[in-house]
């Protein structure tokens, strides 16, 4: 029976151990996989426009989705405001959500602008 014990013991122990050192490769691993991306972010941010630099920093922080998108897009048309408007890639994920596009109202010709009251009283009424 103590034989069988001993024995017991011992497959349990061997799997935890293994465990173990997995865990501390795969810290490891992962401590040189943070440092490889660091770098790799470090120098794709060098190559963006300073005007875009601080959307790209929340997205790749994980803080904002919005950016992360904003970003994204701003990368795939050569940081052009305009032709992310523009864009013409209808099958891409994030077309319906992409920024800088003309709102539905605006292309309707819905103006978002505040009138003036005087607008009735014509172009000389002085006050």
């Amino acid at each position: 029976m103590k034989a069988e014990r001993k024995k017991a013991t011992a497959d349990t122990a061997a799997p935890k151990k293994i465990i173990r050192q997995n865990e501390s490769y795969s810290q490891g691993q992962n401590q040189s996989t943070e440092n490889h991306r660091t770098e790799s972010i470090r120098k794709h941010r060098a190559d963006i426009p300073k005007i875009h630099r601080k959307t790209y920093d929340r997205a790749m922080q994980g803080r904002s989705l919005k950016s992360a998108i904003k970003s994204f897009c701003l990368e795939c048309v050569c940081w052009q405001k305009e032709e992310v408007r523009l864009c013409t890639s209808l099958a891409c994920p994030l077309y319906p959500y992409r920024p800088y596009r003309i709102s539905k109202q605006a292309a309707k010709g819905v103006s978002f602008g505040a009138e003036s009251k005087n607008s009735d009283k014509g172009d000389n009424y002085a006050g």
